[in-house]
């Protein structure tokens, strides 16, 4: 023998036996091919399949190559196949993700599975090729034999039909780790590997048509152990290997138009012992392999071929490094990994798996799948004509040069995720190729058994019968409230033939509240020598119930009387807990129909809602309150200012601020400051170089500065934007142009995102006025340019309502022409939300409030019902109500918006009453109008400005004409002749309850005048400390969640839950206290399903070993040392007494079952410890993880209190705990 040959053998004997790099028990790629022919069975064992576990089920799906559409050449029966099988591996490690839920009906029922020997080859090989043929017939080619000794020329034929071997002609150049292709036209391509003369570059065709052998164009790279795929449009993917010196990364394409090899994009890892299987949209996956660095640099990284690109991608990896893993792709389109090696320890030492995963192309991610039966390496994987995957052969190590045993084939059925045991073969093998055959067969052939690794001439077939499985028909029930049974509109599955139906739930079960909870069904046909017992699965939603709350209007009480139970006395239909807003104890004013709101809390929050209601009551007096009274603080003498149309604003200095539109030195109009007494003091003459005419009010910024802006004047004189500071010095920010508006008569207000915001009254891009962004340099952006139809000439300041939104309204324009109300984005993006129609009013002047209720209110200057203006209630949505239409004795056109006060809403007209000089008058939130004072000109007349509160509780305004000189005045009314309420605000804070090292809620109402105070913050402490801010809502109600309770032992603390208000402009400040009750712990036990026991074996340490997170003492039951029956599902119990000392935590108890088997028993048990019912989560397509705690934690992507997906956490015994459920708002269905 030459001394090449002899290097190349030993070289290749060194790998078969130690595994030693660069060959490292060197395999051939396997290509596996369905749909043909079966024969006739010999010396067949029978075997009765067991399933091996359960898990959730996957959706079917078929991928085909050729794919549909494809136009075949004419002559044999044509193959359709699934892509080709590589030596794989998986991981005992915990996957990505769990399987979806079975979508269709799972595959027909394994009822026998076995093997039986076929006719002997002619030579003894392995590491060879086995390609099906279109007609049926498996052809195979080359590998590496003992007798003669090194690689192989021949090849065989196996006719299924007449189940004999028949020689055929051999190729031309003897090659073992090479790879056979079955192509389109029904031709083998044969490539690579390695001979006696080195690695091989040629390539081979053999056509069964004429039984020979041509040469086919040589590869571009000589290569050993590479992957071949088939692609779609009939090229052919070679890939990795290695090539003499390293491994691969380089890949090439065969045309079988041209006979001619082409390289193509090269992998990111050069791989051997890796897999490929196509995917079906087209691409080809690769996994895993050896890596250059060494035999044990094994690979977890997986990527993807494009062939549309001709590059690879690199896609997520697998969990664990792994080669010498089978992979191949299932009918479901998912491309499943099964065992191989991890690559750990030495060379003879390569720890191997039984774990399974899938590889789901429309995500690009891993999944777990059901784990085999046992461990094995260098096996074989085949998807049969049936869509069921076969495993079969390999080694179960330590390493490939062991003895291997006769291990016992698997199947997997995608569709309901199931193993099922099969025959084992009649002796080991590894290195073996696995073919389908028609009927859902296999043929196995040659591989080694021994520890010399002896090829082998063996072949064997398998054989496998099933029983139909019938079709269930459910459809998914409509959502049912919490309290309902099941009944038969749930559980009312069908199916094709005859037999019974078994719920679980049963009918008549009460299921707690959570979404997509699982019903299933199990199926007995009443004919089980013909159909297959069957599952099937649908999910409901399970809705909170809402309580029934039962209120009756209480009856009307005397001012001074406090509420309490008399009219505090709401009902529930479940048991819980009401909260009061106002709150027992308060004093309401004298008014009608004063509105009172109960929040309902259910004792058993899982299913049932929070609840509201809501009443009202008369407060009534002995007569009817005193008018209040008004004062005349300051009349204009046109040097100091003149025709004031303009709010004031109340300082930080405590001063007032304001401006008036003409007079002054320069007639252009001036600033002035004012004290509360009326005392006036002009800061600021304009002298239209700077602007003119301030009709629009200041407003004091976060800066301290005060804005404002002027109708005229200016650089272009159409307007300008000013600051000025508390000694009135002015600073020009900005000229108007046209072009980006004219003649602002609306102030500014500064947004939350610290930029200003305000109007034009005309001119911008259409004409009709803009609204318009600056910043504090005076940088202007118009954002927003009206164009009549959405609205014309607004004149009223904005407003950023609690909704982040701008509002604003428009003198004209609209659906009608008379002005409307609109809603802005900080983009400037518009939506109209009413357009005026005359009969609602017309020409609204001023601009919106939004109240403590969460409502907008606002007047129109004319037109309504009387002619006069109305003022209107407006929600966020544009839904309008007129509250009251103006009718010139109470007043007419309101020009000025209104301001709620302490005791109600304030605003003025410009004309009517008494003296048909204009009104102040107030309004309830009824829309109740009282006249306050009616102007006589002496005093003041043609009031444009809305009034404001001052912090000393009077109402202060301006008007524009009117006073002893006619050039207008300021004015103060008082409210109820006394501060309003002498207790602006009322805070109520309830009780709060949790468990120790857990956390609470914390829930408080504010109140003012007995009215719920919106959008305000109230800070709570608990224990002392500082725990939070929270926001009231339009009920008053203030909530603050997730509070720790670390450090706090368990116990009642008087007193230890604190809220407090800081107070207003409008409310005063105010606090309360409630107790506290910490409830004790109980501990987490941690205690692993015990194994099954054989009967005899006494319980010990082994089975009731249970742990906990703080120290104490267990109890069994039954006690160590007792012997317990043969039996399934037996329990044990345990209950756990804390350490003394531990006077936080309580006592605890947990079970689990346990299986005593007979000798003869020995299939392994899986157990389910826990099953999500969707209030506690539903669908956890994420794995778990174990932290530093010991404890277990994940998600869940749908379910738990909002049906949002949870997080959660979990002990050892599968006892859950939801750490979070996600509100959509916070995010949504996790799916890692």
């Amino acid at each position: 023998m030459p001394s090449r040959r002899v290097a190349v053998v030993l070289g290749l004997l060194a790998a078969l036996v130690f595994g030693v790099a660069p060959v490292n028990r060197l395999r051939a790629a396997r290509e596996s091919r369905p749909d043909f022919a079966d024969g006739p069975a010999k010396g067949r064992q029978s075997f009765d399949a067991k399933p091996l576990n359960a898990s959730a089920d996957a959706a079917r799906a078929f991928a085909y190559t050729p794919r549909g559409g494809t136009v075949l050449p004419s002559g044999a029966p044509q193959l359709r196949s699934m892509g080709s099988t590589r030596i794989a591996a998986a991981s005992d490690t915990t996957p990505i993700a769990p399987i979806e839920p079975l979508d269709t009906a799972p595959a027909n029922a394994i009822i026998r599975a076995s093997w039986t020997l076929a006719a002997l080859l002619a030579d003894a090989r392995m590491k060879h090729t086995a390609t099906v043929l279109g007609d049926g017939r498996v052809l195979v080619a080359g590998g590496f034999s003992y007798t003669p000794f090194g690689p192989l020329a021949s090849a065989e034929i196996y006719d299924p039909v007449g189940a004999a071997w028949s020689t055929t002609t051999s190729l031309a150049v003897p090659r073992t780790e090479h790879t056979a292709t079955f192509l389109l036209d029904g031709r083998v391509l044969v490539a690579g590997g390695v001979n006696d003369s080195g690695f091989v570059a040629t390539a081979e065709i053999y056509d069964p048509v004429t039984a020979l052998w041509t040469a086919a164009g040589a590869m571009v790279s000589p290569r050993q152990g590479p992957t071949a795929t088939l692609l779609a449009d009939g090229h052919v993917l070679i890939a990795g290997g290695y090539d003499g010196s390293s491994f691969s990364a380089s890949a090439e394409l065969y045309d079988p138009q041209t006979n001619t090899w082409a390289a193509t994009g090269s992998m990111t890892t050069p791989r051997l012992n890796h897999a490929a299987a196509l995917l079906p949209d087209g691409r080809v996956l690769v996994t895993g392999g050896q890596g250059n660095g060494g035999p044990g640099l094994y690979l977890d990284t997986t990527e993807a071929y494009e062939p549309v690109t001709g590059q690879w991608t690199a896609v997520a990896s697998m969990s664990s490094p792994r080669a010498f893993h089978a992979m191949v792709t299932l009918p479901n389109g998912k491309a499943a990994v099964t065992g191989g090696s991890v690559g750990q320890g030495s060379a003879n030492d390569l720890p191997l798996l039984n774990s399974v995963e899938l590889f789901d192309p429309t995500i690009d991610q891993w999944q777990v799948g059901p784990p085999m039966q046992i461990t094995r390496a260098s096996h074989s994987a085949a998807v049969l004509t049936n869509g069921l995957m076969l495993v079969a052969g390999g080694s179960t190590g330590p390493d490939v040069g062991h003895q291997q045993p006769a291990l016992p084939a698997e199947v997997y059925d995608s569709a309901s995720n199931l193993w099922t045991a099969a025959d084992a073969l009649s002796v080991g093998s590894a290195d073996q190729t696995l073919s389908p055959v028609a009927g859902g067969g296999a043929l196995l052939v040659g591989g080694f058994a021994n520890a010399l690794a002896t090829p082998t001439a063996r072949a064997e077939r398998f054989l496998l019968s099933q029983s139909a499985t019938p079709t269930i028909t459910w459809p998914t029930p409509a959502d049912i409230v919490y309290g309902t049974a099941l009944g038969a509109t749930q559980l009312n599955a069908t199916a094709g033939v005859s037999g019974t139906f078994t719920y679980s739930p049963a009918e008549g079960t009460v299921l707690p509240a959570g979404n997509a909870q699982r019903l299933s069904v199990t199926f007995t046909p009443s004919d089980a020598a013909t159909y297959s017992e069957t599952n099937a699965s649908v999910f409901v939603n399970i809705l909170k119930a809402t309580p029934a709350i039962t209120w009756s209007r209480p009856a009307a009480i005397l001012y001074g009387t406090s509420l309490d139970r008399t009219q505090l006395n709401a009902t529930a239909n479940v048991p819980g807990t009401f909260f009061y807003s106002p709150p027992p104890g308060t004093i309401l004013p004298i008014g009608a129909a004063r509105p009172l709101s109960a929040l309902f809390t259910p004792a058993d929050p899982a299913n049932y809602a929070t609840a509201t209601a809501s009443v009202t009551i008369d407060v009534t007096s002995v007569g009817p309150p005193a008018q209040p009274p008004f004062q005349l603080l300051h009349s204009f003498t046109y040097s100091d200012g003149a025709y004031s149309a303009a709010p004031l604003v109340q300082a930080n200095d405590t001063f007032f601020y304001g401006t008036t539109s003409g007079g002054g030195p320069s007639g252009a109009g001036t600033v002035f400051r004012m004290d509360a007494a009326g005392t006036v003091t002009t800061l600021h003459a304009f002298n239209y170089t700077d602007g003119a005419s301030p009709y629009a009010g200041l407003f004091q910024a976060s800066d301290g500065f005060f804005y404002g802006t002027t109708a005229f004047g200016g650089p272009f004189g159409v307007g300008t934007v000013y600051r000025m500071d508390t000694a009135g010095a002015v600073t020009m920010l900005h000229g108007f142009s046209y072009s980006d508006g004219a003649s602002p008569r609306a102030g500014l207000i500064q947004a939350t995102d610290g930029f200003f915001y305000g109007t034009t009254n005309y001119s911008g891009p259409s004409g009709y006025g803009t609204v318009y962004r600056m910043d504090a340099d005076g940088a202007v952006t118009t954002l927003h340019g009206f164009s009549y139809a959405d609205g014309a000439y607004p004149s009223s300041r904005l407003i950023q309502a609690i909704d982040g939104f701008f509002y604003g309204t428009t003198y004209l324009g609209g659906p009608s022409g008379a002005g409307t109300v609109f809603r802005m984005d900080s983009a400037g993006n518009v939506t109209t939300l009413h357009g005026f129609a005359f009969g609602d009013g017309a020409y609204p002047s001023a601009g919106l409030t939004q109240a403590s209720d969460g409502f907008f209110y606002g007047t129109t200057s004319f037109a309504g019902p009387n002619g006069a203006g109305t003022t209107y209630r407006m929600d966020a949505t544009g839904a309008l109500t007129t509250l009251h239409a103006f009718a010139n004795t109470d007043g007419a056109t309101p020009y000025a918006g209104l301001v709620q006060a302490t005791d109600g809403f304030y605003g003025t007209t410009s004309g009517g009453g008494a003296s048909r000089a204009g009104t102040v008058y107030r309004m309830d939130a009824a829309g109740n109008v009282t006249t306050v004072h009616a102007f006589t000109y002496s005093d003041g007349a043609a009031p444009y400005a809305t009034p404001i509160q001052g912090s000393d509780g009077y109402l202060y305004g301006t008007t524009q004409s009117g006073g002893p000189q006619g050039v207008g005045t300021v004015f103060r009314v008082t409210l109820h002749a006394v501060r309003p309420v002498v207790s602006a605000s009322q805070l109520f804070v309830f009780p709060a309850t949790g468990v120790f090292g857990g956390t609470t809620t914390l829930v408080a109402t504010l109140t003012s005048t007995g009215v719920p105070v919106f959008g305000r913050t109230v800070s709570f402490a608990l224990n002392g400390q500082a725990a939070g801010t929270a926001t009231t809502d339009a009920n008053g109600f203030a909530f603050l969640g997730n509070v720790t309770l670390a450090g706090i032992d368990a116990g009642t603390y008087p007193g230890a839950v604190a809220a407090s208000f800081a107070g207003d402009v409008s409310n005063l400040p105010s606090s309360a206290t409630a107790d506290l009750v910490v409830s004790k712990r109980t501990p987490s036990i941690f205690w692993d399903y015990p194994r099954p026991i054989m009967y005899g074996t006494p319980l010990g340490a082994t089975q009731l070993n249970a742990s906990a997170d703080v120290p104490g003492t267990f109890s069994y039951t039954p006690a160590a040392g007792t012997i317990l029956p043969v039996g399934a599902q037996q329990t044990l119990s345990v209950t756990f007494t804390p350490a003394a000392g531990l006077v936080n935590d309580t006592t605890a108890s947990a079970q689990r079952p346990i299986d005593v088997t007979s000798a003869s028993d020995t299939q392994p048990t899986l157990r389910v410890i826990h099953q999500f019912a969707g209030s506690d989560g539903a669908t956890p397509y994420a794995g778990l993880i174990q932290a530093s705690d010991r404890f277990f934690y994940g998600t869940t992507a749908y379910g738990g209190a909002n049906g949002y997906g949870t997080v959660y956490r979990a002990d050892g015994a599968g006892t859950v705990t939801t750490l979070h459920a996600f509100t959509a708002a916070d995010g949504a269905y996790p799916y890692a």
